[in-house]
């Protein structure tokens, strides 16, 4: 057996295993093809074209679909009526400074905890009405000819218990002592005091929407996404 050159059914049985033994799902299952198909040809295209390697895909999606944990998402404004609650931003501890603002940035943005993290104070403008962050990071979403290049938020006049300049600017003069030589914005609330991970990141957004009463049986951290770009389309 030449395994950089392969039959069609030896192909098949390798996928038919992860499948059925290793009980992978469509997702993981389509990355196997796609790592198949750089290298595998099969009648002069790669294999993972060849139609019986595309009737298993589909056959394959219909037992096991790669789908939305839940097709619905939580109310965006039960959220915020907990964030007024955090008020005012200059009795608030760091800690919850920290975690009203990261919600903030996260609501507002409607990104990924990994470009919040992003956020560099060196590379922030900031003004009465609006924050701008130029982000040079890569990120996930980051694809040739497509990369967010900064981010801009904006200052909410009507209450400013959503304001999130008026928390930005609380946090930065309240960290600035804390941060010495570290550029990421967001910063751990406990000694030491240091960039916060992407593993922290995602902690703490879990652990607002549990104390806002978002039931996170249902919901990831990463819902703050879809709940964001839900809302924006409901205004």
């Amino acid at each position: 057996m030449n395994y950089l050159s392969p039959s069609l059914g030896f192909v098949l049985e390798f996928l038919h295993d992860l499948f059925e033994s290793r009980n992978l799902g469509y997702s993981a299952l389509n990355t196997a093809r796609s790592a198949l198909s750089s290298f595998i040809e099969i009648d002069g295209q790669p294999v993972g074209k060849h139609k019986l390697v595309q009737r298993f895909m589909r056959s394959a999606f219909l037992k096991k679909p790669s789908l939305p944990k839940t097709n619905v998402t939580w109310d965006v404004d039960i959220v915020l009526a907990y964030l007024r609650t955090l008020a005012p931003v200059k009795r608030l501890s760091l800690k919850e400074l920290t975690l009203k603002l990261t919600m903030l940035l996260l609501l507002l943005s409607g990104s990924r905890g990994q470009t919040i993290m992003a956020l560099n104070v060196r590379n922030m403008t900031l003004s009465y009405s609006k924050a701008k962050f130029v982000l040079g990071d890569l990120l996930k979403t980051s694809r040739p000819g497509h990369h967010l290049g900064e981010l801009t938020f904006k200052a909410y006049a009507p209450d400013r218990r959503l304001c999130v300049i008026t928390v930005l600017k609380e946090y930065l003069r309240r960290t600035l002592d804390l941060r010495g030589t570290t550029l990421q914005l967001l910063l751990t609330f406990k000694a030491p005091h240091k960039a916060a991970s992407r593993d922290t990141v995602r902690r703490w957004t879990r652990g607002v929407l549990r104390n806002a009463g978002i039931d996170m049986t249902n919901f990831t951290p990463h819902s703050t996404r879809a709940a964001a770009t839900s809302c924006a389309a409901q205004k």
